[in-house]
């Protein structure tokens, strides 16, 4: 009759830890196919994920290499496999944060139809680019589009298996985002997920270096404010230890760059309600960000860095909230 209730980052260590004396091996996994099969006849991913009561994540784990790879080492008969299957399927763990209705959908589609490029409007083919970006790298896409496209029409069994991903995502979905209203061709909502990569593609600068926590967009005058709330000296030096953290639902302390002073271009900016701050939250360094909207500034003291306290139009989900404040501290 007892419940222990964990928080999101208590809970990944105990699963992991769980997972480390579990052994889950390739073979194992194969072995656990090969048994349900015997018993069920036809078995998809979710009902191998249930029955087997494993993770998304174990199935994307290099050595395993996707569902497709797991039934083939199964010995499934499946559609005939073209020579850069092993690679592309590889990649799919990449797609394994989305958790947007247009990302997914915009996935279901590819899984199920042939899509015409040509046919979508500029927020679309951004979408598209996310996508296909996880599966053939950034660089091929972005020279391509509708190549990659069209490549992946040539692989049957890995578009069944984003099919099935497509479905198991959004139903572990944990908030429900709301779609960024003035930005019509920036394919972005508030509260869903997003890698480094996929913000740029969203803006339309894909495949220029950004290693920054800041960027100005111009063309929709939008600053870029990436935040990692749980820094540590190994990956931070002094000057890089920003203090932010949520101060409420819908407030957050924010720190400028080291350099940036009230009266640079850059504060001025910041502190004359020039641009649109735009956050993105990740709790570890190797975290997806969640978006969580754009700010107003409410408050402002110091220089290099300049604190800022920003109002934030959507309240953060309550389980992100918490989860931040035991961070903070």
């Amino acid at each position: 009759g007892c419940h222990i209730a964990l928080d999101r980052q208590v809970e990944k260590v105990v699963l992991d830890s769980v997972r480390r004396q579990l052994r889950i091996t390739t073979r194992s996994l194969v072995a656990e196919l090969q048994q349900l099969r015997a018993q069920l006849g036809k078995v998809d991913l979710t009902t191998f994920l249930a029955e087997a009561g494993v993770e998304l994540e174990d199935i994307y784990k290099d050595s395993v290499g996707g569902w497709t790879a797991l039934q083939r080492r199964a010995g499934i008969e499946l559609a005939p496999a073209a020579s850069d299957e092993g690679n592309i399927g590889k990649r799919v763990r990449m797609l394994l944060h989305l958790d947007d209705s247009e990302r997914l959908t915009l996935l279901s589609r590819l899984a199920s139809d042939e899509v015409t490029m040509g046919l979508l409007d500029i927020r679309q083919r951004r979408v598209a680019t996310m996508v296909l970006a996880a599966l053939f790298g950034e660089s091929e896409v972005l020279e391509d589009l509708d190549e990659a496209a069209v490549r992946l029409q040539q692989h049957p069994a890995l578009r069944s298996e984003l099919g099935e991903l497509a479905a198991l995502l959004d139903d572990r979905a944990q908030h429900l985002p709301t779609t960024l209203s003035d930005l019509p061709e920036v394919p972005l909502q508030i509260h869903a997920t997003y890698k480094r990569n996929e913000i740029a593609e969203a803006f339309g600068f894909a495949g220029v270096t950004w290693r920054e926590g800041v960027r100005h967009e111009k063309e929709t005058n939008s600053d870029l404010l990436l935040v990692t709330l749980n820094k540590s000296d190994k990956h931070y030096t002094p000057t890089t230890m920003y203090r932010d953290y949520v101060i409420s639902r819908d407030r957050f302390h924010w720190e400028s760059q080291s350099g940036t002073s009230q009266r640079s271009k850059t504060g001025r900016r910041y502190l004359g309600r020039a641009s649109r701050p735009m956050l993105f939250v990740r709790f570890e360094r190797d975290d997806p960000y969640l978006f969580i909207g754009q700010g107003d500034l409410e408050s402002a003291h110091g220089d290099r860095p300049i604190a800022i306290t920003w109002k934030l139009r959507t309240p953060l989900p309550e389980d992100v909230f918490q989860a931040a404040r035991r961070v903070a501290g």
